[in-house]
């Protein structure tokens, strides 16, 4: 019953001359209209024939079906709804200190961390050196860190990381991003670099990513580049 009181009083004009539906109203219930009425102001909303809010305007008299119209409500009316001034993107969130609905931006505004990379296998032997594949890059981002992981028990392995615009793809030696700090296995099974020492890290949406294996005797390996949006 509380939501046709608050419809009531705070979302509708009643039409109808004398009477005027405020915060005191109480609904007292819902159905077929009972023949008696005690309190004033008394609203019950009848089904059936005649359906519509009845309003009791002295003892033993109801009056109605009242006429309603529904003005321009903004979300912000609601009495539970704190969201007067959202931002773009802010989502509608129950906030238990307040007892509120609240425009709240989405947790971790929509990014976070996202992985991009080259699995290599030599089948058995050294993988060899040279262009190993290209990719291209949906999304824009900066690389954050650089690892390197192989099954073999300990080897060595370097990896250059190629990156270009589409209009300018494939990429080559010459659109190198990691400077003299390439991604490198040296005697080890494991390596991650998140300093990432003279690298271009910045990925635009479209780009185009090449990897190629520089050296190394390794027999497998994946290299893989954590990339935050």
């Amino acid at each position: 019953m509380n939501i046709f009181r608050g419809l009531l009083a705070g979302l509708f004009a009643v039409v109808l001359p004398a009477v005027a539906v405020a915060q005191s109203s109480s609904i007292i219930g819902s159905g077929t209209l009972p023949a008696n009425c005690t309190a004033t102001r008394d609203v019950y909303l009848k089904s059936g024939t005649g359906a519509g809010f009845y309003v009791c305007l002295a003892t033993d008299t109801w009056s109605g079906p009242l006429l309603l119209s529904i003005g321009s409500i903004a979300l912000d009316d609601l009495s539970d709804v704190d969201a007067a001034t959202p931002n773009d993107g802010d989502v509608l969130t129950f906030v238990n200190g307040s007892g509120n609905w609240e425009a709240v931006a989405p947790a971790g505004g929509g990014g976070g961390d996202r992985s991009i990379g080259i699995s290599l296998d030599g089948g058995g032997d050294a993988i060899t050196t040279g262009v190993k594949g290209y990719g291209d890059v949906a999304f824009a981002g900066t690389i954050t860190a650089a690892t390197l992981l192989t099954t073999d028990a300990s080897c060595s392995l370097v990896i250059d990381v190629w990156l270009d615009s589409y209009a300018n793809a494939p990429p080559t030696n010459d659109d190198s991003i990691t400077a003299s700090a390439p991604p490198t296995l040296s005697t080890a099974n494991k390596s991650q670099d998140t300093t990432l020492t003279g690298w271009s890290t910045t990925i635009t949406a479209g780009d185009v990513i090449g990897f190629n294996v520089d050296s190394g005797d390794c027999t497998q390996a994946r290299l893989s580049l954590t990339v935050e949006e």
